[in-house]
């Protein structure tokens, strides 16, 4: 290759480049590594020369080339890294105000090895003897520890919904953000994000779209630039956007916390519009203050609580046709129409008083509650109402009133909620589960509490009752799935 560079006739006007070039055709475009001097002008008079450097390459490329063969990277977790090579390359040349900042995604389901680029990068900056400059982060404490990072909350100073609230700003997915007189950047810590080349964010699709706003926000507040996440020269992103439950024909999910049954449900009605291409209704329940008008932070949290075993009514109630649901509340024992029963809603009749706006083709807000949702099950079979479809039966609205509590502390004053006693029941707590028989759950067997141990949330054991509870409702152990 060399004696073929020197043969090269310099009275025939061949620059150097194209000198370089020609001789390394059969390489490809991609694994021509061009240097400064390559792209100088014509060789001219210059006598042919040899430049031998002995030792290692110092660049991130290189480097990355030997983690892919060591590490066995399969080709396109090596893209994903490489990518990010040649970007650190641009970065350590000393041309920062040059490169463009980048942000790379890397998804794919549970197994395709999005950790493994995560640990290739890791061990990269470790080589290079700069790790201070990379920051591994995920969503959640378990994800976060899987990958030796802490938490994206963590990170920009973010906590849990705990407290009084008396001197928090708003919550954002349930993570409060500090008030505007809270938001002083000590020097130490602006030095420390400014010298950050990396941020990875794992499990991104498990975070919020506020939540994720306000991650930007801060990050340019720390960072002291108004740039996308405060102009970090590189974003990884990795996740699953495909990462939910299958929500199949005869699965129930069964777990011990609302909060997460609340968000199960939301989703879960949502896929399953999807699958059934029909009309979605949203009724928003209706809510009166007791003394005056509730402050925007309290209506928006309000629409935020569900039902629980105390407050029979949701926020809001998402009907789909077919949707399946679970009754809260005691309204016609005779006709089984009980706390825990489960029933398929199948026809929903509207209220004039509040009529719908279509938000999307096949969405609908309706800004109250409906007159009432026509409900069937094996129990509705032998019922025949007069104006009514054979074997169903007609749920109606209820009042329920929401007291001041100390787990509210954004709560003023009582509230009357009026809407549908019945959510839907993709997922279940425990309780509504007792007594039944389910071909086919996904259990969360964990307890209800949760501690923070070494800065990481940690929840408490399941229950003795409620692990006996879950465990005996499926006959068979095939039928059981467990869920994170």
């Amino acid at each position: 290759m060399i004696q073929g560079m020197q043969n090269i006739s310099a009275g025939h006007g061949t620059d150097r480049c194209a000198a370089t070039r020609s001789v390394l055709t059969g390489f490809g475009d991609e694994d021509i590594q061009m240097t400064a001097a390559d792209l100088e002008g014509t060789v001219g008079d210059a006598e042919p020369s040899v430049e031998v450097r002995l030792g290692p390459s110092a660049t991130f490329l290189e480097t990355g080339k030997d983690l892919v063969a060591r590490l066995t990277l399969n080709q396109k977790q090596a893209i994903a890294l490489l990518i990010l090579c040649r970007q650190l390359d641009l970065i350590h040349r000393g041309e920062q105000g040059d490169v463009r900042q980048l942000c790379q995604f890397v998804g794919g389901e549970g197994g395709t090895g999005k950790s493994r680029v995560i640990e290739a990068l890791v061990d990269l900056f470790a080589r290079k003897g700069l790790s201070n400059r990379l920051l591994i982060t995920a969503t959640s404490g378990t994800a976060a520890a899987r990958i030796n990072g802490i938490t994206i909350h963590s990170a920009c100073g973010f906590s849990k919904d705990q407290g009084t609230g008396a001197n928090r700003a708003k919550d954002l997915d349930r993570v409060r953000i500090p008030k505007r007189a809270d938001r002083f950047v000590h020097g130490q810590s602006r030095m420390d994000w400014q010298e950050k080349d990396v941020l990875v964010i794992d499990e991104v699709s498990m975070l919020g779209a506020r939540t994720l706003h306000a991650v930007n926000e801060q990050l340019c507040r720390l960072r002291g630039s108004q740039r996308d996440f405060g102009g970090i020269p590189i974003v990884l992103f990795c996740g699953d956007f495909h990462q939910r439950i299958p929500w199949e024909a005869g699965i129930t999910v069964v777990t011990p916390l609302n909060r997460n049954r609340w968000n199960l449900n939301m989703e879960a009605s949502l896929a399953f519009q999807t699958q059934q291409r029909s009309m979605m209704r949203i009724f928003i329940s209706e809510h009166k203050w007791k003394d005056g008008q509730p402050t925007e932070e309290e209506a928006i949290m309000m629409l935020r609580q569900g039902d629980d075993s105390a407050i029979p009514v949701p926020a809001f109630f998402m009907f789909v046709a077919g949707i399946p649901i679970v009754v809260n509340h005691n309204t016609h024992q005779g006709l089984k129409l009980v706390d825990g029963a489960s029933y398929t809603a199948v026809e929903v009749i509207l209220d004039k008083s509040y009529p719908g706006h279509r938000v999307s083709a096949d969405m609908t807000v309706h800004f109250g509650p409906p007159a009432g949702v026509m409900l069937e099950s094996e129990t509705t079979k032998e019922a025949h109402f007069v104006g009514m479809p054979p074997g169903t039966i007609l749920l109606t609205p209820m009042t329920a009133k929401i007291q001041c509590q100390r787990k509210r502390p954004w709560q003023q004053n009582d509230v009357s909620r009026k809407g549908l006693p019945c959510v839907a029941a993709f997922a279940c707590t425990d309780y509504k589960v007792q007594g039944r028989t389910l071909e086919r759950v996904a259990l969360e067997l964990r307890g209800t509490r949760t501690s923070i141990i070494e800065g990481r949330a940690v929840s408490s054991p399941c229950d003795p009752y409620s692990l006996y509870v879950q465990l005996s409702r499926c006959p068979t152990l095939d039928g059981i799935m467990l869920v994170s």
